[in-house]
């Protein structure tokens, strides 16, 4: 579920069937985002969930991961606290991945809030959305039936772009706008991959590692700077 849009769910759910897989969800950018009107991360075997502090909600680091699956659960429990399947008693290799008492009230009243900061990246999202009018500016697009949270909101710097993808970053940087790239090494091309066999090419997403771009679209983002936003971009 990248930058906060859920993934095509259903056929994936379908392929998993077929050949008997389980289907753990990365939703460490998708706090709240729906499929169907359902939360995603509850679909598959297991939905995992990230609180680094850029997140949709945070407790400063960490994540959980939740199923319905008592012995997922039992496994998990297990392998987050040393494999302990009771006290000094290891079943299993495992390592420290508590999350601390104080960590976990953090995120409860995060919870609390995660409604409304999405709420607003939404609406700061569609305002970008209606008013960056630039050619070789691609807005983010949306699965029809889910809904976006927006962790990141990505557009695309195409060569229809007067300016290089660098250059626009500058010319932002200079009028004291923030940007970002997310993400531009493609999972292909990371090392740890391309180690494990022939060298593979995926020119979708060499091609589109090399455009995308991040805009600010957090909750603290003011209508004043939306338009900033805006104006810098319609004005190349």
């Amino acid at each position: 579920h990248l930058f906060g849009q859920p993934f095509d769910i259903r056929p994936v759910l379908e392929i998993c069937e077929d050949h008997n897989l389980a289907l753990i969800e990365d939703a460490a950018q998708a706090h709240g985002a729906e499929y169907e009107k359902r939360k995603v991360g509850g679909f598959g075997n297991g939905g995992c969930y990230s609180f680094y502090p850029t997140k949709n909600m945070t407790t400063g680091e960490g994540g959980i991961i939740t199923t319905d699956d008592e012995a997922y659960a039992a496994r998990m429990r297990m392998f987050i606290n040393h494999g302990q399947s009771e006290k000094y008693r290891h079943s299993m290799i495992g390592y420290n991945y508590r999350l601390t008492d104080i960590g976990g009230a953090i995120g409860r009243e995060q919870l609390k809030k995660l409604p409304a900061f999405n709420r607003r990246r939404i609406e700061n999202a569609a305002y970008l959305d209606s008013h960056i009018r630039r050619e070789g500016i691609i807005t983010p697009a949306r699965l029809p039936g889910a809904t976006h949270v927006y962790h990141q909101y990505v557009i695309r710097v195409t060569p229809d772009f007067p300016m290089t993808r660098a250059e626009f970053m500058k010319y932002l940087a200079d009028k004291g706008i923030g940007s970002a790239i997310h993400y531009p090494i493609p999972i292909h091309r990371q090392p740890v991959y391309e180690q494990q066999g022939p060298a593979v090419s995926c020119p979708v997403s060499e091609k589109l590692g090399n455009e995308v771009l991040s805009l600010p679209v957090h909750p603290n983002v003011t209508q004043p700077m939306l338009d900033e936003i805006c104006a810098a971009i319609n004005g190349v």
